[in-house]
């Protein structure tokens, strides 16, 4: 590849914190591309700063690992929708080497499957997009929209919420945490921060101890994107030993498309010193049988404690973004809150029997509440 004049590099090292990145984006969408699919006639992907699709060492980018996940996918045979993705890239030299990455990939996934490359920024080009839909008086198709760029621009929240406006879509947003803090107090950063943020509250900032500044804007994030559609947020962060690597947060409408991105990252490989850490600053082991499960069997004392619940509502209560846990530690968690008495009065639906520490469907029960 030859020297640029810019000083840029069209290709270049993979960064320690996109492995884990693209590791839960695979996971997620290995999860969501047969969901989806099954209702929906149109399935839409895009990322939104997409960079060549490789990196120096070979390690592949995240538009070829996205087209990748589809066609090597198990269930692919039987998934009928038309599959668009979109990839949004403003450097021309980065954009002709993904060009040349995917074609193979795309001739594989046949004519059900089309993908474009845009030159530009994500802003615009995302705009574009958009309004073209709102001519059509019509909906974006169900979207998974990938956001992962380089600092605080180019990613408003103006534009974060007309993507929201849409019921089936969902984005994956790299929050610049490392930039927002190195320049939240420069003049010149104010206008990117306040778009970021769609308010100018983050200059509230200022008024906290450095050290709860931090939870304070993370927070306001959170809460901007509930006030731009979002039913669900939740965010993790990937440490190494005590340094934070990266923010990402998720945000959709809909509780199964949290609970499955909250499974993609306890099944996401941290090796090496890296920790994954969610919203409740709980470490998140990364397999169902290694996970601690003491802290989430506290949240569900807290949430049901003295009341008799049923199997169904504590699952749907799980699945949201109440908690870092997810769906599929809910029968482990009950199973040991029983073993301990905080768990009691266990009724199959019907009177049938079942088996200690078993909580089949219709299955109701009596959780203690905590002692503090």
């Amino acid at each position: 590849m030859p020297k640029r004049d810019d000083g840029f590099e069209t290709i270049w090292d993979i960064g320690e914190h996109t492995i884990g990145k693209h590791r839960v984006m695979k996971a997620y969408l290995d999860g969501w591309f047969p969901v989806i699919s099954r209702y929906a006639g149109r399935v839409l992907f895009i990322d939104g700063f997409a960079g060549p699709g490789k990196y120096k060492g070979g390690e592949e980018g995240s538009p070829v690992i996205a087209l990748k996940a589809l066609r090597d996918h198990s269930y692919r045979p039987m998934m009928k929708a038309e599959f668009v993705f979109l990839f949004i890239e403003k450097d021309e030299p980065r954009a002709a080497v993904l060009r040349t990455e995917i074609a193979p990939i795309v001739a594989e996934l046949g004519a059900t499957v089309k993908a474009e490359i845009v030159a530009g920024v994500f802003d615009a080009k995302m705009t574009e997009v958009l309004d073209r839909v709102a001519d059509q008086k019509s909906r974006l198709a169900p979207a998974f929209v990938m956001v992962d760029p380089f600092g605080v621009g180019q990613t408003p929240m103006s534009v974060i919420a007309r993507i929201l406006e849409n019921p089936k879509s969902e984005v994956f947003i790299s929050y610049m945490w490392e930039w927002i803090n190195r320049f939240k107090g420069e003049p010149e950063f104010e206008t990117p921060l306040t778009e970021l943020y769609g308010t100018v509250a983050w200059k509230e900032y200022a008024k906290y101890r450095k050290a709860e500044q931090k939870a304070f804007l993370y927070k306001l994030y959170e809460d901007q994107l509930r006030v731009a559609g979002a039913k669900h947020v939740t965010y993790f962060e990937l440490l190494k030993g005590n340094r934070h690597v990266y923010t990402i947060f998720f945000a959709t409408k809909h509780a199964k498309g949290m609970d499955l991105m909250k499974s993609s990252i306890w099944k996401a490989d941290n090796t090496g010193n890296y920790q994954f850490r969610g919203r409740d600053e709980c470490e998140l082991m990364l397999d169902i049988d290694q996970a601690n499960l003491k802290p989430f069997q506290r949240e569900l004392q807290k949430a049901f404690g003295d009341a008799d619940v049923s199997i169904e509502e504590v699952i749907e209560w799980a699945m949201g973004d109440a908690t870092d846990y997810h769906s599929g530690h809910v029968k482990s968690a009950l199973k040991a809150m029983e073993v301990g008495g905080i768990v009691s009065n266990v009724v199959r639906a019907g009177g049938a029997k079942r088996r200690r520490g078993t909580f089949p469907d219709g299955t109701t029960f009596h959780i203690e509440p905590a002692k503090d």
